[in-house]
């Protein structure tokens, strides 16, 4: 009996050892022996595929930011109202009487401003004061501005007067070409993998072919 219980016991030893061995290895690699790395994902348990928002180019269309997909943005010449200040008399919508120089009035041209007449009288043009009012401006020294015609401002060059130009961030268009935000620009992107569930491993039995 004892020469039979001598190889049994030291084949009972050899698969112990054995199965130390094996539950060693298994957890180490996290998984037992009966697994596999999946080769679909190499391990990883993600597989990178083309991203469906961008078609793997890396860039979406987007609305544009700067005019919110307007295509139009306010005039930066004249804020948006369509009209700038008049650079020849500076907004004030007049300039100096050209005839009496802002004086109102003019020499009278009866008496060349003697205020007299021809035989010492009074002159009756200008009832002896030498002068008479500007028929001009009628008194005032001031006439409306040429440019402006006395508003003080004239039609803003920039937006021929509305107010809007084109967009310099997008031209016009009211999109823009950006940088998708799915793929960050990649054009791929990282799912799950089908075959091995995320695990990285699948079944030796159960292997897909």
């Amino acid at each position: 009996m004892k020469q039979v219980n001598k190889p049994l016991n030291c084949i009972i030893r050899h698969i112990v050892f054995l199965m130390v061995i094996l539950m060693l290895s298994s957890c180490r690699d996290k998984y037992p022996f009966w697994y596999q790395e999946c080769e679909k994902c190499s391990g990883e348990g993600k597989v990178k595929v083309v991203c469906d928002a961008c078609e793997g180019t890396g860039e979406v269309e987007g609305q544009c930011p700067t005019c919110i997909g307007n295509g139009l943005v306010t005039c930066w010449d004249c804020s948006g109202t369509g009209h700038v200040t008049c650079y020849y008399c500076f907004g004030q919508g007049r300039e100096q009487c050209t005839w009496c120089y802002g004086s109102g009035r003019k020499e009278c041209y009866s008496c060349n401003g003697t205020g007299t007449d021809y035989w010492g009288g009074i002159c009756s043009s200008c009832y002896g004061s030498g002068y008479i009012t500007c028929s001009n401006c009628g008194g005032l020294g001031y006439e409306n501005c040429f440019y402006c015609g006395g508003t003080g401002y004239t039609l803003c060059d920039n937006c021929n007067g509305s107010g809007f130009v084109e967009c310099p961030s997008c031209e016009g268009e009211g999109i823009i070409t950006k940088t998708c935000d799915e793929c960050d620009g990649e054009g791929y992107v990282y799912k799950t993998c089908d075959e091995c569930e995320g695990k990285g491993r699948v079944l030796k039995s159960i292997k897909k072919r």
